[in-house]
């Protein structure tokens, strides 16, 4: 080392040394607080199941598809009990019936019976296409506010809780459902 430098280091007290060596350790660490303060992501969750059924789009939804379903059922309900009521008055009259009268009828009650199940599934087909379009309109409502939310409050991820378990465990703090909740419902009645 140079003479003059050490000739300023040693005009420096050894209590002064520390409380320099003191500083420029706090300075670097309150930088690297701050670093760590801004670069650390933003992360919410939200418990995805009171989300979606707290929407009031979904259950207008959930009414609306259980109408529908209600009516088919009506209609099925009432195709089988025709079929059952020309089963009984075919019982009746089977003792007076001639033998070519019989299969004639049997035939009618067999093609009867195909259309009522074919009914049924077609029914059943159409509801559950109906419920998954349906959902899927909801969902993507839902995904498009908790993005938007997520982009406006920072966020650089939001977790959404199941059944299943892929969160076990979040500070209230970190909990935004209520507040989607309300945004989703409030954007809604627009």
């Amino acid at each position: 080392m140079p003479k003059e430098n050490r000739t300023y280091l040693s005009a420096i007290s050894p209590i002064s040394r520390i409380n320099m060596l003191t500083f420029a350790m706090a300075f670097i660490g309150l930088t690297l607080s701050v670093y760590h303060y801004i670069t650390r992501p933003r992360i919410a969750f939200v418990r995805s199941q009171e989300l979606v059924y707290g929407y009031t789009g979904m259950q207008e939804m959930h009414n609306k598809y259980e109408t529908q379903t209600k009516i088919w059922q009506s209609n099925v309900d009432t195709l089988k009990k025709e079929y059952q009521q020309a089963v009984e008055k075919y019982q009746d009259e089977e003792s007076g019936l001639s033998s070519q009268e019989k299969t004639k009828r049997q035939q009618r009650l067999a093609q009867k019976q195909e259309e009522v199940a074919s009914y049924a599934n077609k029914v059943n087909e159409e509801a559950k296409k109906q419920e998954d379009e349906m959902l899927q309109g909801v969902l993507n409502q839902i995904n498009t506010l908790v993005i938007d939310y997520g982009k406006s409050k920072g966020y650089d991820i939001i977790i959404g809780t199941t059944t299943d378990g892929n969160l076990l465990y979040g500070k209230d703090a970190l909990d935004v459902t209520d507040v989607l909740l309300k945004e989703l419902n409030k954007n809604y009645k627009k």
